[in-house]
């Protein structure tokens, strides 16, 4: 999810009597996307202009095609999945499970969860084996610290005493591999931001993670350890955002023009690409699309050249994407009016700009925290 509605369901809750949500992990990527928003010096303030100009219509632009958001509900088998306080549901009519706990950050993968709760425990569910067990301890208490791609998701673990980089892969079990931190979890640049998440993205097996040296890949599945550092262009400083099928999606600041303000881009590689007009963003699973808000707006890109896709609102006065549900179709939260507290689950065709109601009128009270999970199928 590439919207902070921490910020905005927070201002929305200052008017609600009880406060409507436990905001710690609903939609975002978590505090450590929340932070890389505000270090840019536009610290959410895009949610926020929302939240202060209810009674002004709300436009997510792009070149438009007349597509309307539908409200239909979804009648065929739909992977949108979400936690209502302690139940885990799939949509439509699937599987409920207890979880026995309140989970803050959950991660959907095709054979299975994983999620995290209050104390920063981590447990996986496999529905297909009967299990729920835990797996692991996260290093830091940060809803932004999985990453994960399909089955594959990897954390920072801090289980066995000292922080090592963790990953599984859901469709082999609850095996956890594990690699000591050697190095520290962050480039100077990165420090310099408030930014500690250690493990930046997961691409198919490939785990992208952050270290001192700057962007690096490890494949922990091949046996052999060692990690490799990601180049990036001279005079340029580089925060890797999230990889999927070989394209990389990155804050870059300096280069050419010298000592330019932060652009983001997706490219093969973090030494070149195209610009896209971000804060940042979930890329599709085939890397085509990249989904992203910024100043108020939803936006769904083309990787391949930077172009801003059509959509419309519809009927909603907010809508952001959070999810992707395969290489063409992303899962969003969208609200009809910003003071109400109810919300559709929507899934979006990235094309088109075209949506339809998966899972309607969720209620956002303080009885029973709506969880969604974030990144990719």
């Amino acid at each position: 999810m590439t919207t902070d509605l921490r910020d905005l369901m927070s201002e929305r809750a200052d008017h609600l009597a009880p406060p409507a949500l436990d905001t710690a992990a609903i939609m975002a990527d978590g505090s450590g996307r929340v932070r890389r928003r505000r270090y840019a010096g536009i610290a959410g303030a895009a949610v926020l202009a929302v939240a202060a100009a209810v009674a002004v219509p709300a436009v997510l632009g792009g070149d438009g095609d007349g597509s309307l958001v539908a409200d239909v509900p979804a009648d065929r088998e739909d992977p949108v999945a979400w936690v209502r306080g302690t139940v885990l549901h799939t949509s439509p009519d699937g599987p409920e499970v207890e979880l026995d706990r309140q989970p803050v950050a959950l991660v959907q993968g095709q054979s299975g969860f994983v999620f995290s709760d209050a104390e920063g425990g981590v447990h996986v569910v496999l529905a297909d084996r009967d299990l729920l067990l835990p797996v692991g301890q996260l290093e830091a208490s940060d809803a932004a610290a999985f990453a994960s791609d399909g089955d594959v998701v990897a954390w920072v673990d801090a289980d066995e005493g000292e922080p090592s980089y963790a990953v599984m892969d859901l469709s082999e079990g609850p095996g956890v591999t594990r690699l000591p931190v050697t190095d520290g979890t962050a480039t100077p640049l990165e420090r310099e931001r408030d930014m500690t998440a250690a493990v930046a993205a997961v691409d198919g097996r490939t785990v992208y993670l952050r270290t001192a040296s700057g962007a690096t890949a490890w494949e922990p599945f091949s046996g052999d350890h060692t990690l490799t550092p990601l180049e990036v262009a001279p005079g340029t400083r580089v925060v890797l955002e999230d990889a999927k099928n070989g394209v990389l999606h990155y804050q870059r600041t300096g280069g050419t023009p010298a000592a330019k303000e932060e652009a983001y881009v997706v490219g093969p590689d973090l030494r070149t690409g195209v610009e896209v007009k971000s804060w940042d963003g979930i890329l599709s699973p085939d890397g085509r699309f990249l989904v992203s808000e910024t100043a108020d707006e939803s936006i769904v890109s083309d990787t391949t050249t930077g172009r801003r896709l059509p959509f419309d609102l519809g009927e909603y006065a907010f809508l952001a994407g959070y999810r992707w549900l395969d290489d063409d179709t992303y899962a969003a939260l969208a609200m009809r009016r910003l003071e109400s507290e109810q919300v559709d689950l929507l899934r979006c065709d990235a094309p088109t700009g075209a949506c339809e109601v998966a899972v309607a009128d969720q209620e956002l009270v303080s009885d029973g925290a709506l969880l969604l999970p974030f990144g990719h199928g």
